[in-house]
């Protein structure tokens, strides 16, 4: 639950055609290069007070 201000959080889904390298990152908590993520189909979303985000498990996402 976004409580004070905004953040953006970028949070990516797997395509139907998710590439082998990628299965196993995803029950990691890592970092992904450009060539990894455009593997993931992403969408940025602006939270704000009251706002509340559900992230499920295996879902690539950050905040800023």
């Amino acid at each position: 639950m976004q409580l004070l201000g905004q953040k953006e959080w970028l949070h990516c889904c797997e395509k139907s055609n998710l590439a082998p390298f990628l299965a196993k990152k995803l029950d990691l908590c890592t970092t992904y290069g450009a060539a990894e993520m455009a593997a993931l189909e992403c969408d940025r979303v602006v939270a704000s007070p009251g706002d509340v985000l559900y992230l499920p498990r295996r879902t690539v996402h950050s905040a800023r």
